[in-house]
């Protein structure tokens, strides 16, 4: 019987796919920097349902919301972490292909290693260690792109998401402090009042998110409310599901359940763009598909030994 962190876990994983392929669908459809809209108004847009959540745990779970300074500061601070890493990747989504911008969170274990061993002390054996090394080292020949005729990598797209990697990890061990310190509920509480502020903050202080959100909101609204409330609505049960995980189990562990993502969205993704061409691109040449298949075969590796230790 597998524990309840690893299901939760596993359930987060796929909400996440389906996440982030509704993601790139709006990006590509609704929030592309060719007509002057961008991440900047799916952001904000995204920072603004999270209010609902907040909503949710007053009506249903208000006796159990610890509305100390301590938890609130702390709480706050994950939601800003939070609207930091979506922020990043969502930049980095414009930049390349779902499949080669998915698989670079699974450098989340390293960093979740790090925090969760100082801010946690949790401890991993070797064996673990090695696991995780093996499905980073399969999401790095993963990463890799030809370009200019020779194989290189994409320093800004890297950058980005190495950067949204860390933001998650540090987001999800400082959600654990105050669910292990308070409870779940209140870390969920604060944590959606902090991401709706950041969006707040960015609509206030950066002109250029908010001319993107006013112009699509005031021309494409009747068209895209709709998709980016069902987005929401899988982004934030995903979230929830996953950060309920690391509560239960160990950080770094938790984080490495997400091995497999890469191989979903990139097999959901060739099919979806013989569907949808127009909205979800793959490179599928000879050598493309060999990188792929041999950084998800690693990456496989890497997570039956994880898999073996538990």
């Amino acid at each position: 019987m597998l524990p309840l962190w690893v299901i939760l876990g596993i359930g987060g994983v796929l909400f996440s796919v389906f996440g982030t392929l509704i993601d790139k669908f709006l990006l590509e459809r609704y929030f592309n920097s060719d007509d002057h809209s961008g991440p900047g108004a799916l952001i904000i847009f995204s920072s603004l349902f999270s209010i609902v959540i907040a909503i949710l745990v007053i009506a249903f779970r208000y006796d159990a919301i610890d509305f100390g300074r301590n938890a609130a500061v702390v709480g706050l601070l994950a939601g800003a972490l939070y609207g930091v890493w979506l922020l990043m990747y969502l930049h980095a989504m414009t930049r390349a292909d779902v499949s080669k911008v998915a698989p670079l969170f699974q450098t989340v274990p390293i960093f979740g290693l790090v925090f969760g061993a100082i801010i946690l002390g949790e401890f991993l054996t070797p064996k673990q260690m090695l696991a995780g090394a093996i499905i980073i080292t399969g999401a790095i020949i993963l990463m890799y792109q030809r370009a200019n005729g020779r194989m290189g990598l994409d320093m800004v797209t890297l950058g980005l998401m190495l950067g949204a990697s860390c933001f998650v990890a540090i987001t999800q061990v400082v959600f654990k402090v105050v669910a292990i310190d308070a409870n779940y509920w209140t870390a969920a509480f604060w944590q959606s009042i902090g991401y709706t502020g950041f969006g707040i903050g960015l609509y206030a202080f950066s002109a250029g998110y908010r001319q993107q959100f006013l112009y699509l909101f005031g021309r494409r609204r009747s068209h895209i409310v709709g998709v980016s409330i069902a987005n929401e609505i899988f982004d934030n049960i995903g979230d929830l599901v996953t950060l309920a995980a690391v509560v239960l189990g160990p950080v770094a562990l938790v984080q490495s359940l997400g091995a497999y993502e890469p191989m979903l969205i990139f097999l959901l993704c060739l099919l979806l763009m013989r569907l949808w061409p127009r909205y979800f691109h793959e490179e599928v040449s000879t050598t493309a598909l060999m990188q792929k298949s041999c950084g998800i075969a690693v990456i496989f590796v890497g997570s039956i030994v994880l898999y073996s230790t538990i």
